[in-house]
C-alpha cells in the first residue's frame, strides 16, 4: 500500500517561505520515490509555484483566517484524514511564530490523529530525506513570452530585484541603483537590465520601491525591461534567461536559484543567506561589525544599532544598505558579477567561504551549519 505524507508549510505567504516548503517536498521525494506527497500552503501564498515541481502529488490551500475562526481546517480541496505522516515546519511552535500558524497545526494534528508527526526538528520517525536542488519546470508558453520581451543583441542580461517583501529597510536607495547601472554599463555597454518585483500584490509587495522610482530608471537608461508586476512565473522565466540576478536578501532570490540563475546577494542587516540550490552565488558583506544583527543565527541577543532601529520604523534603508555604504563595495560587487557571468565562481567553494564568514561574524563555531538542508547542500553532487 502506498504511504502518504503531508507537508504542512502554512506560514507567511511569501515567495521564500513557499520555496522552503517545496524544498522539503523535494527532499522527501528524493529518498521515497513511491511515497505520495501532499503540501499544505496558505491560500494567499504563491501557489502557482507548486505546478512547476513534479515531486509534488497534491496541494491543499488553507484559508487561515476561516480555519482559526471556526476551529476546523478549511481547505480547498477538502483534506482527507488518510495520511500516514505529517511534517510541519519546525519553526511553527517557536516562541516568535505567529499564533495562527500554531493554531492551524493544532487543528491539523487533531484531524490527523493516526498520523506520525514530527516534534520540532525531531523527524527520525518520518521517511528519510535527502535535499536535492529544485528545478522549477516553467510552462513553455511562459518561457516563449519572456524571451520575446528581451531586446535583441543585448548582453549580458541581469535581473534586479531592488527590495524585499519582508521590510522596506532592506531596499538600497534609488541613488545606488542608478550608480550601479552606470557602473555596469561602463564594463558592459550592451547590458540589459530586467526589473522584477511586485507593487500591486497584497502581502507580497516589494517594499521600498514604487512606480515612480521604477519609471525613473526606465526613463534614464535604455536596454531596460520592465517586468514589475508581471505574474511570478513570467518574472521567473525572464530571470531564467539572465546571466546573473542582483538583489538584497529576499525570498524571490530563492526561487530564482530554482531556475538556475546565479545570485549576487547584497548582504546586510538582520539576515544571512541560508537557502542555496547548487547554483553559484556571491555575497558581498557589509563592513558593519554588527552584521548580522538578528538573533536567529548564533547571535547572543538582538544587536541592531539604535539608529538602524529608527530607520526601520520609517522604512528607510539600513546604514549598510545606504548609497554610501554600497558605493564603498561597488568594485567588489562589479567584480563578483563579472565572476558569476564568466563562470569563475564554484558553488561549493563559495558556500564554504560563506559559512566561514558567517561563523566569523557570529557566535557560531566555525563549521556549524545554519544552511537550510544542512550538510546535504554541501555534498559534492549537490549541483543544479
Amino acid at each position: 500500500m502506498t504511504r502518504r505524507l503531508l507537508v504542512n508549510w502554512v506560514t507567511h505567504p511569501l515567495v521564500g517561505m513557499t520555496v522552503e516548503g517545496l524544498r522539503w517536498v523535494n527532499a522527501f521525494r528524493a529518498e521515497n520515490p513511491e511515497l505520495r506527497i501532499g503540501l499544505l500552503l496558505a491560500s494567499d501564498a504563491p501557489i502557482v509555484l507548486t505546478k512547476c515541481l513534479s515531486a509534488l502529488d497534491c496541494l491543499y490551500a488553507v484559508d487561515v483566517a476561516a480555519s482559526c475562526n471556526s476551529d476546523q481546517l478549511v481547505t480547498e480541496p477538502p483534506l482527507s484524514t488518510d495520511w500516514d505522516y505529517l511534517f510541519t515546519d519546525p519553526r511553527t511552535h517557536a516562541p516568535a511564530a505567529h499564533e495562527s500558524f500554531r493554531k492551524v497545526d493544532e487543528l491539523l494534528r487533531r484531524q490527523l490523529l493516526n498520523s506520525i508527526c514530527n516534534q520540532g526538528w525531531q523527524i527520525d520517525t518520518l521517511p528519510a530525506t535527502k535535499h536535492r536542488p529544485i528545478r522549477l519546470a516553467l510552462p513553455e508558453a511562459v518561457q516563449k513570452s519572456a524571451a520575446a520581451r528581451l531586446p535583441p543583441g543585448r548582453s549580458p542580461v541581469i535581473s534586479f530585484l531592488q527590495g524585499s517583501a519582508a521590510e522596506a529597510s532592506r531596499t538600497p536607495s534609488m541613488g545606488f541603483w542608478h550608480q550601479l547601472i552606470n557602473a555596469l554599463r561602463e564594463r558592459h555597454p550592451d547590458v540589459c537590465i530586467v526589473l522584477i518585483g511586485s507593487l500591486k500584490a497584497k502581502g507580497k509587495r516589494t517594499m521600498g520601491i514604487n512606480r515612480n522610482s521604477i519609471d525613473a530608471l526606465l526613463n534614464t537608461f535604455d536596454g531596460m525591461v520592465d517586468a514589475v508586476d508581471l505574474p511570478i512565473l513570467e518574472q521567473l522565466a525572464l530571470a531564467e534567461l539572465c546571466d546573473v540576478h542582483i538583489s538584497p536578501h529576499t525570498g524571490m532570490a530563492f526561487a530564482i536559484q530554482c531556475v538556475g540563475t546565479p545570485w549576487m546577494a547584497l548582504s546586510g542587516a538582520r539576515e544571512v543567506e541560508y537557502v542555496f540550490n547548487g547554483v553559484p552565488f556571491a555575497s558581498v558583506y557589509p563592513s558593519c561589525d554588527r552584521y548580522p544583527c538578528g538573533d536567529w543565527v548564533g547571535r547572543t541577543g538582538y544587536r541592531m544599532y539604535p539608529r538602524c532601529e529608527a530607520l526601520k520604523q520609517f522604512g528607510k534603508p539600513f546604514d549598510c544598505m545606504s548609497t554610501t555604504a554600497l558605493n564603498a563595495r561597488m568594485n567588489e560587487i562589479l567584480d563578483r558579477v563579472d565572476d558569476l557571468i564568466a563562470g569563475r565562481i564554484d558553488y561549493h567553494m563559495a558556500l564554504q567561504q560563506h559559512r566561514k564568514e558567517i561563523a566569523r561574524r557570529t557566535d557560531l563555531p566555525d563549521g556549524d551549519n545554519f544552511l537550510e538542508g544542512g550538510e546535504q547542500v554541501m555534498a559534492w553532487d549537490f549541483l543544479y
